[in-house]
């Protein structure tokens, strides 16, 4: 996770910006924040409750605020 994370601030989230700011209108912010989590669970066990574990665990990886553009 911790190299998911770092990965993702270094790289992903300037992409992201990058994008989001292209097709925002000119006068409007963009604020988001990024959630993961990860859990293991057994072959048997149902994907929804693995799913529900992981979204239980999730933790803010990374956060974009800004200002209005000018």
């Amino acid at each position: 996770m911790n190299d998911f994370v770092r990965d993702f601030q270094e790289q992903g989230i300037s992409d992201i910006w990058k994008e989001a700011q292209k097709s925002a209108p000119s006068d409007k912010c963009i604020d988001f924040a990024i959630r993961a989590g990860i859990a293991e669970g057994q072959p048997a066990a149902e994907i929804d409750s693995i799913i529900d574990l992981a979204k239980s665990q999730q933790k803010e990886i990374g956060r974009l605020r800004c200002d209005a553009k000018e």
